[in-house]
């Protein structure tokens, strides 16, 4: 268990009855909270407030270490809602360098008021396929159009960006929401929030 405890359990016989059997085992490694003895620090540190203007993370590690293929996946925490923000492969060059194999570094999106949208399989490789950019900018620029009209909100308060990343086969598209001022207006944070509760319904 993350306690550094054993549970058992044990049938009496043929019965029904099961006993439990408990035990906590004594630590010859310490943990610094992250349930990972070999973790030594990360940057920002637990229970961190992170701003949303952070470019990067870091884990730095007590042995070498080497990446896997295993997805990292990235959530924005607000109260109780959380939003994806970015997911990718554990050997994405793209988006992690590692320093002396004891130290990662995790390059996020800027997330100031950003969301993103992944693409359903096929989608994604008539994406992938496309050789012109302007053809990929059109895509990306239909897109908005059609977040604009799902939020309820003028064309020119959502924007998609020209990064996107290749997750497996899969295009995640990265968008931006403008801020307003205008009391009668959606926030960001509210379009967010709608987008986010419809995206949840629709394959794009």
């Amino acid at each position: 268990m993350p306690n550094n405890s054993v549970v058992a359990l044990k049938q009496v016989g043929t019965s029904d009855i099961w006993n439990i059997y408990y035990s906590e085992l004594p630590r010859f490694i310490e943990d610094d909270g992250y349930f990972n003895p070999i973790i030594d620090s990360t940057t920002p540190k637990i229970n961190d407030t992170i701003p949303m203007q952070t470019p990067s993370l870091s884990i730095s590690y007590k042995s070498p270490v080497e990446l896997s293929s295993g997805n990292i996946s990235i959530f924005e925490v607000n109260g109780k809602e959380s939003y994806f923000r970015q997911s990718f492969n554990g050997q994405t060059t793209e988006f992690l360098t590692s320093d002396d194999d004891k130290k990662i570094t995790i390059n996020v999106f800027e997330s100031d008021s950003y969301g993103s949208v992944k693409l359903d399989i096929k989608s994604s490789k008539s994406f992938l396929n496309l050789q012109s950019e302007q053809e990929k900018k059109k895509i990306r620029d239909n897109l908005a159009i059609e977040l604009s009209e799902s939020a309820s909100v003028s064309p020119d308060r959502i924007k998609v960006t020209e990064r996107y990343q290749n997750d497996q086969g899969q295009v995640v598209l990265l968008f931006s929401i403008s801020a307003t001022d205008d009391p009668f207006k959606s926030s960001a944070n509210t379009i967010m929030k709608d987008l986010n509760t419809l995206i949840k319904f629709k394959s794009y």
